[in-house]
């Protein structure tokens, strides 16, 4: 125990860490050097100036060390613990990249020179690449954190049958909007929208009643109603 209590805050310590923490890229990095305290044993200080001279000697080599995709899945790995409970995809992600990472620390210094970091290698020890777990997270997820179609037959099949159903909602909602054109039910220049996420037919108020449909909006003027077809809206429904 430092005394007076104060001593980090007389001394300039508490700056230091403040300056310390600017500098961090992660939010790991950021409890690390919150947990840093004034430290007087020489060996301890020793070692974490070598350590310092190291990194310094890293970045003078001009050979680049990993410098992202380091994120903090604490909470995250230790909710997935509880049955029944699985990891989101948005975390599945930053854990694909934190392993890439780590698997590129690791390389780094298993292609370094014998001897030429020995403090920050020992930081490593017992650390074993997780290829196995990387592989099958590769297998599932490509590069932009999407699920891949081949993540498993279910998935395939289903997302076929998606496409299939949207190419088949495509193709009403023309046919619809070429038949009220005729009708003269549309404007002139009016075209297929969006409202409320679901494609629908911009049509003339007066003649609303001759589409049959589901209203979703209607313009500021309320001289045009957005209406989904009831045989497209059917579709989307099911």
């Amino acid at each position: 125990m430092v005394y007076p209590e104060n001593f980090e805050q007389k001394i300039g310590f508490d700056k230091i860490r403040e300056l310390l923490e600017q500098q961090c890229i992660s939010p790991l990095g950021v409890k690390h050097v919150e947990r840093i305290r004034f430290e007087a044993g020489h060996g301890a200080v020793q070692e974490m100036l070598n350590r310092a001279e190291e990194f310094r000697q890293i970045l003078l080599s001009g050979k680049a060390f990993p410098n992202s995709g380091y994120f903090d899945l604490t909470n995250e790995l230790k909710r997935i613990q509880i049955k029944g409970t699985y990891i989101e995809l948005e975390w599945l992600f930053d854990l694909k990249t934190s392993l890439q990472t780590i698997n590129a620390c690791l390389k780094y210094f298993d292609d370094a020179e014998d001897g030429l970091y020995p403090q920050l290698t020992a930081l490593t020890e017992g650390m074993e690449p997780q290829e196995g777990l990387l592989k099958e997270i590769e297998r599932i997820m490509d590069d932009k954190g999407e699920i891949r179609d081949s993540a498993s037959s279910a998935l395939k099949e289903i997302r076929q049958k998606l496409h299939r159903k949207q190419l088949s909602i495509d193709g009403r909602i023309r046919k619809s909007m070429q038949e009220a054109r005729k009708a003269g039910l549309v404007p002139d220049d009016a075209e297929v929208t969006i409202r409320s996420g679901r494609m629908v037919i911009p049509v003339i108020a007066s003649g609303k009643r001759q589409l049959k449909g589901f209203i979703h909006d209607e313009s500021a003027t309320g001289q045009t109603v957005f209406i989904e077809p009831t045989e497209v809206f059917d579709l989307n429904n099911e």
